[in-house]
């Protein structure tokens, strides 16, 4: 056992924001969001957002993006995402360059909204 609790101190760690993140919950929970694809390219891209509630396809929601890429403020878009069908959202966003993206958004049904956040490796 101490030899394996010391390979583990060994090993590099990884920050959490060095890794994608393609699924979550809203910040209360209430609606699971999930990268529908990954990675995505450089461009003009309709990202795809899957969100559920209850296990059941979210629709009807007001789901809004915004992008950005960790040190390059310059970067930064967002956007008003559209249902394509039942639980499925498309979200204009412009990737300008390559690298680990970060898509914070809100998912609002109009009585209450939540946050989220997202981490997609950009080509």
């Amino acid at each position: 056992m101490p030899r394996l609790l010391a390979l583990l101190l060994l090993l590099p760690a990884c920050a959490p924001e060095e890794v994608p993140q393609l699924f979550t919950l809203t910040e209360d929970g209430s609606w699971e969001v999930e990268l529908e694809e990954s990675p995505l390219p450089t461009g003009a891209v309709a990202v795809p957002l899957a969100l559920e509630e209850q296990d059941e396809p979210a629709t009807y929601l007001d789901v809004r993006v915004f992008a950005w890429l960790p040190d390059s403020q310059d970067s930064a878009n967002g956007g008003i995402c559209i249902e394509a069908h039942a639980g499925s959202y498309r979200c204009p966003l412009l990737f300008g360059v390559d690298g680990l993206w970060t898509i914070e958004g809100t998912v609002s049904d109009g009585a209450h909204t939540e946050e989220f956040t997202l981490r997609v490796e950009v080509y």
